[in-house]
């Protein structure tokens, strides 16, 4: 699950193209899309996130549960 900013919330949507890049492994970039977008957000701090939900088109055997990613 990926989280994303309240004013995002019109632009995700199911099917959506994406990257995903890891910290732990430089220079890897892995193409996924938004599986699907949580229809209740989460409020921490008094800002407002939904979560995506994205599946990967490809995997790569240095990737790890819970490491850090960055989606694009």
């Amino acid at each position: 699950m990926v989280p994303f900013a309240e004013a995002d919330a019109g632009r995700v949507v199911a099917g959506q193209a994406a990257t995903i890049g890891f910290d732990a492994v430089t220079g890897l970039s892995i193409p996924s899309h938004v599986l699907a977008t949580a229809a209740t957000a989460t409020v921490t701090s008094n800002v407002v996130n939904y979560n995506a939900t994205l599946t990967l088109e490809q995997t790569d055997r240095r990737i790890r549960a819970g490491q850090t990613a960055n989606v694009t």
